[in-house]
C-alpha cells in the first residue's frame, strides 16, 4: 500500500517560521488572513500564487495582516 502523505498544519509551518507556497484559490479570504497573521507572527514568508481571483480589497486587507511577509502570484 502507498504511504499516505502527513497532514500539514499551515498555521503551525508558518508560527514556527517556515514560508510557503500557497494556492490561493483553494482558500477563502478569511483563511488567507490567517495565514497571514500567522505568517507575521512567526516571520515567515507567505507565497499566494493564484491571488488574481481576489478583489483589492480583500487582497488589501491580505497584506495588512501579513506586514510585508505576504507576496501575491496574480497569475
Amino acid at each position: 500500500m502507498p504511504e499516505s502523505k502527513p497532514k500539514v498544519t499551515l498555521p503551525l509551518v508558518l508560527q514556527a517560521g517556515g514560508g510557503l507556497i500557497v494556492d490561493a484559490k483553494g482558500y477563502t479570504a478569511n483563511q488567507l488572513e490567517e495565514l497571514a497573521r500567522e505568517a507575521a507572527a512567526g516571520t515567515s514568508l507567505l507565497i499566494l500564487k493564484g491571488s488574481g481571483k481576489f478583489p483589492t480589497d480583500v487582497l488589501t486587507r491580505i497584506a495588512r495582516e501579513g506586514r510585508g511577509r505576504v507576496i501575491f502570484d496574480l497569475t
